[in-house]
C-alpha cells in the first residue's frame, strides 16, 4: 500500500512538474490548428480562383474558335470576291490582246484566263447574278474573236505543213523522201506548245473545232496519199520481174523452130522458187526503210521499205496529231484514204506476182508490221494490215492452187523426150523440191498453218504426176528408178531444212519405192530362185512351215 501511494505521489508530482511544458505544447497545437485553418481558406479560395480560371479559359476558346470561323469566312469571302472580280473584270489590255494578238505561246495564258472567265459567269451560283449577266456578252464576243484566231492559226500552221511537205518532195537534192523533216517537226513543236487551243475550241466553239479538225484531217491526208502513190508509183517502176515471170512449178516449154523442125526445151532453172538471200529480209524487217538508187530490186525489198515508211510516218501523225488534237481516233481518219490506196496498189501488184515465196515473204512483214504497232499500242491500223494479210493469204492459194491444177494437167510424155537421161531427176521435181525447201524455211507459228496445208496438197499431185510419169516408161527398170531418183532428190532437199513437214511423206515414198527395186532385181536376175522361195512359202505374209518342194542342194546351187 505504501508503495502504491509512493508511486502515486511521484507521478503526481512529474505531473505538476510537466505543467508549463504542456501549457507551451498546447499553444503552439493551437498555433498550428490556425495556420492549418489559414492555409485550408487559402485552399479553398485558391480552387474558386481555379474554377474561375477554368471558365475564364473556356470562354476565350470559344471567343477564339468564333474568331477564327469569322476569319476563315472572310478569307473565303475575299477569296470569292477576288475570284469574282478577277473573272468578272475585263481589262482593255486584256481585250487587246485576245481581239489583236497573234495566237502563240504567250497567247495561250491569256486564253487559260478567258477559259476561266467564261466557266466562272456560267457557272450555277455565279451566272444568276448582275455582274455575270452584264459580262457575258463582252466575253462571248471575246471568245467568238478568239475562236476565228485560233481557227485561222491552226489553218496557217496546216498550210505551213502542206508547203513543208511540198518543198521536201520537190528537192531535187533528196534521194528519198524524208516525211519527219525538221521543218514538219518544228511547225508540229509550235503547235504542241500550244495545244490548248484547241481545247478551247472543243469546250466553247465545237463547230468552229470540228471545221478546223476536218480541214486538218483533209490537208494532211491528202499530202500522205500523194507521198504513198508516189513512194508506190516508183517503186513500181524499179521491181525486178523475176517475181512475176510466168512460172509453175512445172517448167514453161520454150518453142525453138527452125525451117526443118521445131523443138520445145524445158526452162529446167529453180532460181524461181529459191529463197536466197530474200531470207536476209527476215532479219531486218523493222529496220529503216532502205534508200533505192535508180536499179531494179526484189519486189520484197522494196515492199518492205515501204510499210516501214508507213508504220513509222504514222506513228509520227498518231503521237502528234492525237495529243493536239486530244482525240486518239483522229490517225485513223488521215490515213485511211492512205491505207485505201495502198490495198489497191497491193491488189494490182498481187495479180501480177505468180511466186508463192515472194507471197509469204510479204505476209511475214505484214505480221511483223502489225505487231509492231501493237507494241507501239496504235491499234487503228489492224483492219488495213489484217485486209493485206487475208489478201495474201489469198492470192497464196491461187498461186498453189494454180500449180497444182498445171502438175495435174501435165502430160508425163514432155519429161522422157530424151531417152538417155528420162530416169534421171526431171526439172519438175528440182523446182517443186526448191519450192517445198524455201516454203518451210519460211514456217513459223503464224503462217505454219496456211503453208502445210497448201504444201501437202501440191506435194499429192507431184507424187500422181510422177505415178504416172513412171508408167509411160516401157522398161518396169527404169520405172522404178525413175521415181527412186525424183523421190530422193525430193528428200535430200527437203532434210536440209529443220522440221518441213514434208520428210516423213517422201522418206516412206522412198523407201517403198526402194524395196519395190530390190525385189524387181531379184526377180529379174533370179526367177528361178524367186519361184523356188515362192514354192516354199505359199503364204508369205504367214508364219507357216515351208513345203518340201523335192529340191536337192546341188539344184539349189545351181540355182543360186
Amino acid at each position: 500500500q505504501e508503495d502504491l501511494e509512493e508511486a502515486e505521489q511521484a507521478s503526481i508530482n512529474d505531473y505538476l512538474n510537466q505543467v508549463e511544458r504542456v501549457e507551451s505544447l498546447h499553444q503552439e497545437i493551437s498555433t498550428c490548428d490556425h495556420a492549418l485553418a489559414t492555409m485550408e481558406d487559402l485552399l479553398m479560395q485558391f480552387k474558386e480562383a481555379l474554377g474561375q480560371i477554368t471558365t475564364d479559359i473556356k470562354s476565350l476558346q470559344s471567343k477564339s474558335q468564333e474568331l477564327t470561323v469569322k476569319l476563315n469566312n472572310r478569307k473565303e469571302v475575299d477569296k470569292y470576291l477576288h475570284e469574282f472580280t478577277r473573272n468578272v473584270t475585263i481589262t482593255p489590255e486584256f481585250q487587246n490582246t485576245i481581239i489583236k494578238s497573234d495566237v502563240g505561246f504567250n497567247y495561250v495564258k491569256f486564253l487559260v484566263e478567258l477559259d476561266q472567265k467564261i466557266k466562272f459567269v456560267k457557272s450555277p451560283d455565279v451566272r444568276k447574278t448582275q455582274a455575270a449577266r452584264e459580262c457575258s456578252g463582252p466575253l462571248e464576243k471575246l471568245k467568238n474573236k478568239a475562236s476565228d484566231n485560233i481557227k485561222k492559226w491552226i489553218t496557217l500552221k496546216t498550210n505551213q505543213l502542206r508547203d513543208a511537205f511540198t518543198r521536201e518532195s520537190n528537192n531535187p537534192n533528196n534521194i528519198d523522201f524524208e516525211p519527219d523533216s525538221s521543218d514538219k517537226l518544228s511547225i508540229q513543236n509550235s503547235m504542241l506548245r500550244c495545244k490548248f487551243v484547241f481545247k478551247f475550241l472543243k469546250d466553247h466553239s465545237p463547230d468552229i473545232q470540228q471545221s478546223t479538225r476536218n480541214y486538218y484531217i483533209d490537208i494532211v491526208s491528202k499530202i500522205y496519199l500523194d507521198m504513198f502513190k508516189s513512194m508506190s508509183k516508183k517503186l513500181t517502176n524499179q521491181m525486178a520481174q523475176i517475181s512475176m515471170s510466168p512460172e509453175t512449178i512445172v517448167p514453161v516449154q520454150n518453142q525453138r523452130s527452125s525451117v526443118f523442125k521445131s523443138k520445145r526445151q524445158n526452162r529446167e532453172s529453180t532460181l524461181f522458187f529459191s529463197i536466197g538471200d530474200r531470207q536476209k529480209l527476215l532479219n531486218d524487217v523493222l529496220a529503216p526503210p532502205q534508200i533505192f538508187t535508180l536499179d531494179s530490186y526484189p519486189v520484197e525489198a522494196l515492199m518492205r521499205s515501204l510499210y516501214q515508211s508507213f508504220i513509222d510516218i504514222a506513228t509520227s501523225e498518231h503521237v502528234f496529231s492525237s495529243e493536239f488534237f486530244y482525240d486518239e481516233n483522229i490517225s485513223g481518219e488521215i490515213f485511211s484514204p492512205t491505207t485505201t490506196e495502198l490495198e489497191q496498189f497491193l491488189d494490182k501488184l498481187l495479180a501480177k506476182i505468180t511466186d508463192p515465196i515472194c507471197i509469204v515473204l510479204l505476209y511475214r512483214f505484214a505480221i511483223a508490221h502489225k505487231n509492231e504497232m501493237d507494241r507501239r499500242k496504235i491499234t487503228k491500223f489492224d483492219g488495213h494490215f489484217r485486209a493485206v494479210m487475208a489478201k495474201l493469204r489469198s492470192r497464196f492459194s491461187a498461186i498453189v492452187a494454180n500449180n497444182q491444177n498445171t502438175i495435174e494437167q501435165c502430160d508425163p510424155k514432155i519429161f522422157l523426150e530424151n531417152e538417155a537421161t528420162a530416169h534421171h531427176a526431171n526439172a519438175m521435181t528440182k523446182r517443186f523440191s526448191e519450192f517445198a525447201s524455201s516454203l518451210s524455211q519460211l514456217m513459223n507459228d503464224e503462217t505454219s498453218d496456211m503453208i502445210t496445208t497448201e504444201l501437202h496438197m501440191i506435194s499429192a499431185a507431184v507424187i500422181d504426176l510422177i505415178e504416172r510419169t513412171s508408167r509411160e516408161f516401157k522398161n518396169n527398170e527404169l520405172a522404178v528408178v525413175f521415181q527412186i531418183n525424183n523421190y530422193y532428190l525430193i528428200l535430200t532437199t527437203l532434210q536440209t531444212v529443220n522440221g518441213c513437214p514434208l520428210i516423213d511423206l517422201f522418206q516412206q515414198k522412198l523407201s517403198d519405192c526402194s524395196s519395190y527395186f530390190v525385189e524387181l532385181e531379184i526377180k529379174i536376175n533370179f526367177p528361178k530362185l524367186v519361184e523356188t522361195v515362192r514354192r516354199a512359202f505359199t503364204k508369205l505374209e504367214t508364219r507357216e512351215e515351208p513345203l518340201n518342194t523335192g529340191i536337192g542342194e546341188s539344184e539349189l546351187k545351181e540355182i543360186a
